[in-house]
């Protein structure tokens, strides 16, 4: 199933639900009406239906639209990014030494120029998950990671090589030695085994991958889904300016709707909240995914400091039961 069919069949239901609040608000000031007139002609009010505040209806559309800004924001800038962090990585041939690659346009700041790649050689330990927590939140995700180390590309401490050590996402799960480890210049802490960084790119570039995802198309829906939901915002703050203007406490009926209240909450939600969720949580997490790429981990001075090592020996709680003989296989 593609992104684009999976996303609209699970927004169905929510689509509905905003076609109810559009219509709920729609025949609010004609319900109010109604009972004020069945007062007035001495029938009996049912009080049995209830109307629920078009205030709760606002506060879960303002919601909704935050949550869309922030998802088409992450799709559009966010994820386009990373892709391009990750093609930074690619360099003509794969040969031990440095080699240089374009740059599509691509740093912490942006501007396309040719961008020099150093290839090492280093090891990937694999953090497998031990706990019963870690365990379980990897049921659900879909992120494996691992350590990788490597000897620094740029410095030496007299007669001893300086190496490296970072926490990196791989694809590959299980422990490598001896593999191609590709550096930006200038950022010594940037290793990303090669192999990973070729099926990372590989993941969106494949025809296949990009046929099934559809990422303008995603956005286009999320597009929709925020201007959809404003416009019922607005319809919702509309009807209840009319329900304030029926003046219900001189018809004997409560008015449970605070239109200036409403109108204030629309604003700050929309010209505060939601800016700084969306585009500031987006900023803050590219920083932090920038950070974590290419300047996270830790310098160590000699190769026995190193504490994430690829054991010499494997024992039986380093892989599931099928896995020992897929990793023989592989090493």
């Amino acid at each position: 199933m593609s992104s684009v069919i999976h996303i609209i069949l699970s927004t169905s239901p929510f689509f509905f639900l905003f076609l109810y609040f559009i219509y709920s608000a729609d025949h609010r000031p004609f319900v109010l009406y109604e009972r004020y007139e069945q007062r007035q002609a001495g029938n009996q009010v049912d009080e049995d239906i209830t109307l629920f505040p078009l205030m709760d209806y606002l506060r879960a559309v303002m919601g909704t639209i935050v949550f869309w800004s922030f998802l088409t924001i992450y799709l559009a800038v966010f994820v386009r990014k990373r892709r391009q962090l990750m093609k930074r990585y690619l360099a003509e041939g794969g040969s031990t030494g440095s080699t240089s690659i374009a740059a599509e346009g691509l740093d912490n700041g942006g501007g396309g120029r040719t961008q020099k790649v150093h290839s090492v050689i280093g090891n990937v330990c694999y953090d497998r998950p031990r706990s019963f927590l870690s365990k379980c939140t990897d049921k659900f995700s879909y992120t494996d990671l691992a350590y990788v180390t490597y000897k620094h590309p740029e410095g030496e401490q007299g007669d001893e090589a300086i190496f490296v050590e970072k926490k990196i996402r791989t694809y590959h799960p299980y422990h490598r030695e001896n593999v191609a480890i590709l550096v930006l210049d200038g950022h010594a802490l940037s290793g990303q085994p090669k192999a990973d960084v070729e099926r990372d790119v590989a993941s969106f570039q494949d025809q296949a991958a990009i046929h099934n995802r559809a990422p303008n198309q995603v956005i286009a829906i999320c597009l929709f889904w925020t201007f959809f939901s404003l416009v019922t915002a607005i319809y919702i703050l509309l009807q209840m300016g009319k329900i304030d203007e029926m003046n219900l406490d001189e018809f004997g009926e409560e008015n449970t709707e605070d239109v200036e209240y409403a109108r204030k909450f629309f604003w700050i939600f929309l010209c505060g909240v939601t800016p700084a969720l969306a585009i500031g949580g987006n900023a803050f997490q590219w920083m932090m995914h920038y950070h974590w790429v290419t300047r996270a981990g830790k310098i160590v001075l000699r190769e026995s400091a190193l504490t994430m090592v690829v054991p010499k020996v494997l024992g039986a709680d380093e892989f599931e039961e099928e896995e020992g003989s897929k990793y023989i296989q592989l090493t």
